[in-house]
């Protein structure tokens, strides 16, 4: 997959009710905007393992809308920038997904 120095992951899956997976996203770099990016999508599990989200600025209703997602992998390392992003209602509807600590 090439570098890329902007990377728009907007509406990129939105609503794919059929789509099973999705994998390889840490071959991704350079994105900044993922709003609605796995919206409404019937995915349950989503890998950012080796994904860096150091250059992410906008993360709106990213994952909003999927009562079917209950697992997000991660390295331990990841961590979102600590200002200049928005993210307001990321995970809004995600009734399924349970945090680390077993928090809703």
């Amino acid at each position: 997959m090439p570098t890329f120095s902007y990377l728009n992951l907007i509406y990129l899956f939105y609503s794919c009710t059929n789509l099973a997976s999705i994998t390889e996203l840490g071959n991704l770099s350079g994105v900044r905007q993922m709003c609605y990016a796995f919206a409404s999508c019937a995915v349950t599990t989503l890998d950012f393992q080796g994904f860096d989200p150091s250059t992410l600025t906008d993360l709106f209703c990213c994952s909003s809308g999927r009562a079917s997602l209950t697992t997000i992998y991660a390295y331990s390392t990841w961590a979102l920038p600590s200002s200049g992003i928005s993210g307001s209602q990321c995970f809004y509807n995600c009734r399924s997904l349970v945090g680390g600590n077993g928090t809703a």
